[in-house]
């Protein structure tokens, strides 16, 4: 199902054909939609899609002269990426626009009804919405000017296939320049010419969105009051810094006493209105009937400045401001950040952990026994600050020292399918998922999103799956090939104490060890390919048919010389694929090649006592002796 939706202007200026280079510094991801065994839309002439949109990337890549516009590829060969790791790549880069390539097509072969250009962005529900439309617009507009194809006037937005539309919150868009089941869209998306007007018009847009929009915010929320008064969504003025950050967007909640800033690191932080007075933050226009408590702090500590204020920790030997505190002992850390009323917790509140001089992932830190810790020391605000840097220690941060450094072994538990660890899984195992294993010990499965994608199905799944069992997601599992890829994401756990723990994301692909084994040849065997009847019969083979002067006639000197001769032995015995590895280009190296290729079939190797392709480096040896 698509959707028309209403976009922002941003005119292009006409007749630019020269790639422009904005005034500031823009990081753009790239993705070529599709790659490795997922291959896309299949055209009638055999065109795949993964190709094509690779070809334009390589081309955007080529045409970029600009030094402020710096891209980044997920992909710049023939590879698969789940959108699970598109999205991790995105958050990598730090990137400031996401653009996917991919091409359209229609229901049947070959049509001509559906054609030309089309840019989707996510639906209104997501944060990057907004500004998504905003970068599209700039799009369409470029292309409107000099594209010989029909362009769609608005951004469009449809509900599958928009994963990474969703994977973070810059703005995000994808473009399918035309129909690959379109013979004239696709012959010019495929020409020079349609690639070169592609890859123009996509650099230009981004040089026009750097220079306008890049370091200002959309609103995202209608629900609270943003920094703009006017109903409309306008690009808006820069609304300054806090702690060193810059300050995406500013939110008040109706009841105008909790203020929320998206700051550019992707830190959502809440504190008092008295607080945010305080530090100078510029407060958007109040409805005339607000109160809002600027003459006061609240009461509660749980509105206060950000989320190290809120950091709440038991176990172990604490220390704040210098003074141990070993009155909280238990038998594993904990680590809490107390939501705000009105905006709740967020994901961004996690403090920064250092364990013995070295950072870890927060998740790891409850996996640490107390016992082997000496002390806990828990920095907040300046001291914070001063310490690690506003990006990292805006959450606070928790100083972790063993009694014996660098000996505390921290695990994290993780997923796996009945036993299957992956990342690899034959798809001859598939018949045998039950269920979700945790593996480390007082642990449970509680629940996740499972996304299907790749060979065996053209859109990506999302599916929710609440229990260990696996049952419920079996119509997708029965779907599975060799190509499949499973990922499991927001995957909570449940632990013995009744508490919880959101892990990192897992990832499952999966593979035919058959086929692949099929088109396998080995280099090292447990028993390798043989001459048929053994060394006498090959000596006896060589004598008959070997031609021992030829060295002789070549005019090599009085020596001895072994040449080596490589080849393949398939599982049936026959021989192909036969070079000499030294010797090369000499009579005596032709006639050992030819000798092994014309000859008689060998007894192929093995491989965990299965007959094998495998590689052979065949030694013969030749004694030319002075007369």
């Amino acid at each position: 199902v698509l959707f028309l939706v209403a976009a922002f202007t941003i005119k292009a200026k006409t007749g630019i054909e020269k790639i422009m280079n904005p005034a500031s510094k823009i990081t753009v991801v790239i993705d070529a939609g599709h790659g490795g065994s997922d291959g896309g839309a299949n055209a009638s002439d055999g065109t795949l899609e993964k190709d094509l949109t690779l070809d334009i990337l390589k081309k955007i890549k080529s045409l970029n002269k600009a030094s402020n516009i710096h891209l980044v590829f997920t992909r710049e060969t023939d590879i698969y990426q789940s959108p699970m790791e598109k999205a991790a790549f995105i958050k990598q880069m730090d990137a400031d626009l996401f653009i996917s390539l991919h091409i359209a097509t229609g229901p049947s072969k070959v049509q001509q009804t559906l054609s030309g250009l089309e840019i989707y962005v996510s639906n209104d529900d997501h944060e990057n919405s907004s500004a998504s439309k905003l970068f599209a617009s700039s799009l369409i507009s470029h292309f409107k000017n000099n594209y010989d194809l029909a362009v769609s006037p608005n951004p469009m937005q449809r509900k599958v296939g928009i994963a990474v539309l969703k994977a973070s919150a810059i703005p995000s868009v994808i473009i399918e320049p035309g129909y690959m089941n379109n013979p004239t869209d696709l012959n010019y998306i495929k020409s020079e010419k349609g690639k070169e007007k592609i890859a123009q018009h996509i650099l230009n847009a981004i040089a026009q969105y750097a220079d306008n929009f890049k370091s200002q915010s959309l609103p995202t929320s209608p629900s609270i009051l943003n920094n703009t008064n006017d109903a409309t969504p306008t690009a808006k003025a820069p609304l300054g810094f806090y702690k060193g950050q810059k300050i995406k967007t500013i939110e008040v909640s109706k009841d105008c006493e909790i203020v929320q800033l998206q700051l550019d690191n992707g830190n959502l932080l809440s504190m008092s209105m008295f607080e945010a007075k305080k530090q100078q933050i510029k407060l958007p226009v109040l409805p005339l009937d607000a109160t809002p408590n600027f003459g006061k702090e609240l009461n509660s500590d749980k509105y206060n400045i950000d989320a190290s204020e809120r950091l709440t920790i038991t176990g172990g030997k604490i220390q704040q401001h210098g003074k141990e505190n070993s009155s909280m002992s238990a038998e594993k850390i904990n680590v809490a950040v107390s939501p705000t009323n009105n905006f709740g917790i967020n994901s961004h509140n996690e403090p920064l952990i250092i364990l013995d001089g070295k950072e870890i992932p927060y998740a790891e830190m409850n996996t640490i026994n107390p016992n082997n810790i000496e002390s806990i020391n828990v920095l907040k605000g300046e001291a914070a600050i001063k310490k690690y840097g506003a990006e990292k220690s805006v959450n606070g941060v928790i100083e972790i020292i063993s009694k014996e450094k660098n000996t505390i072994q921290v695990q994290s538990p993780t997923i796996n399918l009945s036993g299957n660890t992956g990342p690899r899984i034959d798809i001859g195992h598939v018949k045998n998922l039950k269920e979700v294993n945790i593996s480390l010990p007082g642990y449970s499965f509680e629940s996740a999103t499972v996304y299907f994608s790749g060979a065996g199905f053209i859109n990506v799944i999302a599916a929710p799956i609440n229990s260990k069992s696996l049952e419920s997601l079996r119509k997708y599992l029965d779907r599975i090939q060799a190509g499949t890829v499973i990922s499991f994401d927001k995957i909570m756990l449940l632990k013995n104490d009744g508490s919880k723990l959101e892990i990192v994301d897992h990832s499952f692909t999966f593979y035919d060890a058959i086929k692949q084994e099929e088109g396998t040849v080995f280099n090292k065997l447990e028993q390798q390919a043989t001459f048929s009847g053994g060394v006498s019969a090959w000596a006896q083979f060589l004598r008959k048919n070997l031609k021992a002067n030829m060295p002789v006639d070549e005019g090599w000197s009085a020596g001895t010389y072994t040449l080596i001769v490589r080849f393949i032995v398939a599982k049936d015995g026959s021989i192909s694929e036969v070079v000499a590895e030294n010797y090369i280009g000499s009579k005596t190296a032709q006639m050992c090649i030819d000798l092994i290729k014309n000859g008689p079939k060998w007894v192929p190797g093995k491989q965990n006592n299965r007959v094998v392709n495998s590689y052979k480096k065949q030694p013969i040896t030749f004694v030319v002796e002075e007369q």
